[in-house]
């Protein structure tokens, strides 16, 4: 099922006459940001011809900076403001990047509420292709094309079972690796990793590091608290 999909995403870059916008949820943690970065290198690689950006509906998150080649290959809709047709002015979104003929890969979450707060837009006969890659047991959102494994651990292991490892340059497995690892909390839980852990051994073997270079690369403090101090904002106001 994951070549099948990897087939029709192919034929999906392929066809798509305008640009291939590849994004994750609001408010991405580490295996969202590895794997929306793992999949742009991987397509930019096997589809030279194309143009691949990657986006959030998100303000710039810090964080982030040591994974990235250049401080452009990531942009942060919401840090622009956009004024709507009522007058006001919102935070930017996903939304405004895209246009018709362009193609919107969207992963590790499987309905559009959570890669953009206009989620309607999206859903509402949009005029450019949908992708949906996830592994989590929401019903996905009605796209063009989409798969849901919830039995995989992170979006970055089907990412990974998509591809010959050993094809992948290193810098992409180390993504892949960093997103298995974090969303497995170094394999913490109580459930048989054995098939996630033998990907990931491969995927650190072909990046070269180890798990402390890996761990020193993202600031989690500054995220965790920018994350904590969101969701007790919001909780303030559910109360």
């Amino acid at each position: 099922m994951r070549q099948e999909f990897r087939k029709g995403l192919d034929d999906v870059v392929e066809k798509t006459k305008g640009d291939i916008i590849i994004t994750s949820h609001i408010m991405p943690d580490d295996d969202a940001m590895c794997s929306a970065l793992a999949q742009k290198r991987i397509l930019e690689k096997q589809h030279p011809n194309k143009t691949f950006r990657v986006i959030f509906s998100e303000k710039p998150i810090d964080a982030w900076n040591a994974l990235l080649k250049s401080p452009d290959e990531v942009t942060w809709a919401a840090k622009e403001k956009i004024k709507a047709t009522d007058g006001k002015e919102r935070p930017g979104d996903i939304i405004d990047h895209v246009k018709s003929g362009d193609a919107l890969i969207c992963l590790d979450g499987g309905t559009f509420n959570r890669f953009s707060r206009l989620q309607e837009q999206l859903e509402n006969n949009p005029p450019f292709n949908t992708i949906i890659l996830d592994h989590h047991r929401d019903t996905p959102s009605p796209a063009g094309l989409s798969y849901v494994e919830p039995e995989a651990n992170a979006t970055a292991e089907l990412l990974s079972g998509m591809h010959d490892i050993d094809s992948l340059d290193p810098d992409v497995c180390e993504l892949l690796w960093h997103g298995i690892i974090s969303d497995t909390r170094n394999f913490s839980f109580e459930q048989d990793y054995t098939q996630v852990k033998a990907v990931a051994e491969k995927l650190q073997k072909r990046s070269g590091k180890s798990v402390e270079e890996l761990s020193k690369r993202i600031k989690h403090s500054e995220q965790e608290k920018a994350y904590k101090e969101i969701f007790e904002k919001h909780t303030t106001k559910v109360q």
